[in-house]
């Protein structure tokens, strides 16, 4: 909800939650858009139980397909049609494995799966919590004595993770970030250009009155919580599991700010001033992006899967 209420649908919140304003950039301009609370004991996305609360990804891959399914079933009309599935963040996790789950397990089910994308997804944890250091340091964000600090604290996670300590290394992981916020003084790690929070807030109030409830059909006892620290806590053994496949990519070259780069059927967009929630940062050009994407055209034209294309800048709006 926060995705479609922040970032990309077709009403977000801006300054009040009371008040919803037309999203320039909303990406349901020529498709569908559905919207899932994932995984179960998230935002409205209840779980009768503890138990119910998946412990890993290949059990979020089953409840995601069928909750797809679900809906497939309860509106015919999506019935064979293309469906491209998207998320951010830890999306980095259950969006691979939901296309994993799909592909090899129900190949020939009831949905469609035509693409995945991830936008600034967490796939690789050991990988990426060793950036963070050099990051900050040649941004200016920290000195050189600090950049140390910040490589110890990383250490620490990757060493938890070699001995398969996976919630202490999860830990650790954190008090990294924890670190550079207060190091840095940065408003949001999310977006090291902004200068004032991202407003989620906003949207947890909206979500939590009466009206949006009746709207949505949701349960008036229900409370939308941004983050649910029991989803948290059961997933702390996940965290830190990379998701990368077992081959390694071999022909991929570091990609501009700005710029597409495509292998195969693998694309990877550098959008110009965004953050971590691209569509909030630069709602035009994320919307811009997945159409294309979608659609094969534009920044994504070409019909030779073999041969690495550097596009265009993506213009800033």
């Amino acid at each position: 909800m926060i995705g479609n209420f922040y970032e990309l649908g077709p009403w977000r919140v801006v300054t009040h939650p009371r008040e919803l304003e037309r999203n320039p950039g909303a990406w349901n301009r020529i498709f569908g858009l559905l919207f899932i609370d994932n995984p179960i004991g998230v935002g409205y996305s209840i779980a009768a139980s503890k138990q119910d609360i998946p412990r890993n990804q290949r059990q979020v891959a089953q409840h995601l397909y069928a909750a797809l399914v679900e809906f497939i079933e309860q509106n015919p009309g999506f019935e064979n049609r293309p469906v491209y599935i998207t998320g951010e963040s830890y999306a980095g996790k259950y969006v691979p494995a939901i296309g994993y789950y799909i592909l090899n397990e129900k190949p020939n089910g009831k949905v469609n799966l035509k693409g995945l994308a991830i936008g600034n997804g967490l796939t690789d944890p050991v990988t990426q919590v060793q950036t963070h250091a050099v990051n900050v340091y040649y941004s200016g964000l920290v000195n050189a004595k600090q950049r140390v600090e910040v490589e110890k604290a990383q250490e620490r996670s990757v060493a938890l993770v070699k001995s398969k300590k996976w919630r202490e290394a999860a830990n650790a992981r954190k008090e990294v970030l924890t670190l550079l916020g207060k190091m840095t003084g940065l408003t949001t790690l999310y977006n090291t250009a902004r200068k004032v929070p991202y407003r989620t807030d906003l949207v947890v109030d909206l979500l939590n009155q009466r009206e949006t409830k009746l709207v949505l059909g949701v349960n008036e006892t229900m409370r939308f919580e941004e983050c649910s620290d029991l989803v948290d806590d059961l997933f702390r053994e996940d965290v830190m599991k990379s998701a990368k496949f077992t081959k390694v990519w071999k022909d991929g070259d570091g990609v501009l700010a700005g710029y597409v780069q495509r292998w195969g059927n693998l694309s990877h967009v550098a959008v110009s001033g965004a953050g971590h929630f691209v569509p909030t940062d630069k709602a035009v050009n994320s919307r811009d992006m997945i159409e294309d994407w979608v659609l094969g055209k534009g920044l994504f034209r070409g019909d030779d899967v073999k041969e690495r294309v550097s596009s265009r800048l993506i213009e800033s709006s």
